[in-house]
């Protein structure tokens, strides 16, 4: 079950252009990617997550209160077989509300925080016979307190 108040997406990049540590394009965003033997290149996961306060200040809304919230994008292959339904953790962070550098805007019906991340995966080794076949990136969120996550966006990613 999703955390109420996030909005959570991200797109899957080939390549990123860079000039001084800043971002200048995206280049050729994919919904496939070709495993060579075992092996996925390295590509670029840019995720979006719009975390929404309330007009009534309410205690379960991460925003309202200022929290954390650990985020992880994990690959999982999508199978019916226990064996085989193996993830890999791709990248792990923390949206700090109360930090300056996440700026929360109060202008509109309710406050809101846009945060984008861009994270650079190097080649994975996928542990299968066939790795070839559906995927999903998942967005997974929790609060620091809290043990596990819970799965907030799904992103199909096809292996061939």
């Amino acid at each position: 079950m999703c955390m109420q108040y996030i909005n959570a997406n991200i797109a899957l990049f080939r390549e990123i252009s860079k000039n001084k540590n800043e971002v200048i394009s995206l280049i050729d965003p994919f919904k496939s990617i070709i495993a060579d033997r075992k092996t996925i290149s390295e590509f670029a996961i840019v995720s979006y997550i719009t975390l929404m306060g309330s007009n009534k200040k309410k205690a379960n809304n991460i925003l309202d209160r200022r929290g954390k919230l650990e985020v992880c994008i994990r690959l999982t292959k999508c199978t019916l077989e226990d064996s085989e339904r193996i993830s890999y953790d791709l990248d792990k962070f923390v949206i700090d509300t109360e930090d300056e550098a996440n700026f929360v805007y109060e202008d509109a019906c309710v406050p809101y925080l846009n945060y984008k991340r861009i994270s650079n995966i190097g080649k994975i080794e996928i542990n299968l016979d066939n790795p070839q076949g559906s995927y999903v990136v998942k967005i997974l969120v929790k609060e620091p307190n809290e043990t596990k996550y819970t799965v907030q966006s799904l992103h199909h990613l096809e292996i061939q």
